[in-house]
């Protein structure tokens, strides 16, 4: 059974059911049914994907990640005893033993991804405590095996204790509290999103799970596991190909739509999105002129065609508004150029001249008249970008530069290391 009552741990995402999920698919990834479908999946994505040579000396560290995002979901699939597992960590030692990195899928480093496998006939209880900082938006959502939304709980309609506590309750009956969804015979899986306006001083909920009915089989063996593990190693890799390959990259280059809301499908209706393939010269820059509505938070994100978002560390290679800079009438302009411009807010690929970049806008203020984000994306030459950027865009030194990369990779490493 599950502790009622969770507490912090530092880092924040490393509790119990982490390290046991991390090092459980540690084990599972040496097993050789395991190792035989990895192999085999990766030659399969490198032949469908016919990556540049740019892209193609990316694959092998990003692969892996995949691949251990995979196994980590394998070895929680069992909504008779479900474990909390979070995807938004970099790689770390438990233990003495290397744990790969989990920024996989498209991810928005300011975003932490959290699962937990349910079933729709069963009740269960996911217990929280809220930090000192919360997060700029928390989205509690129930989803179906196809990823569609089944019900979902965000951040301001949550109920919380004065002592910072809440439970949220799911299952089949009536709401008998607050903080209920009820489900369906075809619910899959708990899906919850923070999202850290600033990571250097907001902190993700604090969680834990229990399944309040009995367990209907007993635990998988790890032959079980391992049988299963392929098709889920497949499976995750083919739905990273379904979004780059069969969406994103199927778009005109380097034209970002007016941001929408998606209800649809895989899209949670609390966020909204734009995006596409960029491409760069070296001589070019991209610059995003940004604004939030009623949205608290927005982000330009680079990713490469894997799914990833390369040497996050030590490069800024995504910046959301809690970290930039605002211009003087609170619009945010951002830059994407192969080399510094010079203006605090450069998103820096890593030296990737072509990739992805989904924008996205988050925790909307439901309680105001709508007011609609805005984008507007100019491709333009270097020589051009003095006279392209707003009056009062915020500047950065070498020495501004240093210190802001040195501050990145610590706070990021001290909320999701």
């Amino acid at each position: 059974m599950t502790n009622r009552q969770p507490v912090h741990v530092t880092p924040p995402l490393a509790t119990a059911d982490q390290e046991y999920l991390e090092l459980a698919a540690v084990r599972l990834l040496q097993h050789p049914k395991v190792q035989a479908a990895a192999k085999q999946t990766g030659a399969g994505w490198l032949e469908r994907a016919k990556p540049s040579t740019e892209q193609r000396a990316r694959f092998e560290g990003e692969f892996e990640q995949a691949v251990f995002c995979a196994a980590v979901n394998a070895v929680n699939q069992d909504p008779n005893y479900p474990r909390l597992q979070a995807f938004a960590r970099f790689a770390h030692q438990t233990r003495g033993i290397k744990i790969p990195g989990t920024k996989c899928s498209n991810p928005n480093p300011d975003y932490i991804y959290r699962l937990v496998p349910i079933d729709g006939q069963a009740r269960f209880a996911v217990y929280g405590l809220a930090p000192e900082r919360k997060p700029v938006a928390f989205e509690f959502s129930v989803l179906d095996k196809d990823q569609v939304y089944l019900g979902n709980i965000s951040g301001p309609d949550l109920v919380i204790g004065p002592d910072g506590r809440f439970t949220i309750t799911i299952g089949p009956g009536a709401a008998e509290g607050p903080n209920h969804i009820q489900t369906t015979a075809t619910a899959y899986q708990i899906l919850i999103r923070d999202v850290l306006n600033d990571v250097a001083t907001d902190r993700p909920y604090t969680l834990a799970v229990e399944r309040l009915d009995p367990p209907t089989a007993p635990p998988l063996s790890d032959d079980q596991i391992a049988d299963r593990a392929g098709a889920v190693i497949q499976k995750y890799v083919d739905d990273i190909a379904v979004i780059n390959s069969g969406v994103m990259l199927k778009r005109p280059v380097n034209q970002w739509d007016k941001p929408a809301i998606h209800s649809g499908a895989a899209f949670i209706s609390t966020q909204a999105y734009s995006g596409c393939l960029y491409r760069l010269n070296n001589d070019e820059a991209l610059v995003f002129t940004v604004t939030l509505g009623n949205a608290g938070y927005a982000v330009v994100p680079v990713n490469n065609v894997w799914g990833g978002c390369n040497d996050y560390l030590h490069h800024v290679c995504t910046l959301g508004t809690g970290r930039a800079k605002p211009n003087p009438d609170g619009s945010y302009t951002f830059v994407l150029s192969l080399t510094d411009p010079g203006i605090h807010n450069w998103v820096d690929p890593d030296g990737m001249r072509e990739g992805l970049s989904i924008v996205r806008w988050i925790g909307f203020d439901k309680s105001r008249p709508q007011v609609d984000p805005t984008l507007d994306v100019k491709l333009i030459t270097l020589s051009m970008l003095e006279a392209t950027l707003p009056p009062g865009t915020p500047r950065i030194d070498a020495a501004g530069r240093q210190a802001q990369r040195a501050k990145h990779g610590a706070d990021y490493l001290a909320a999701m290391g």
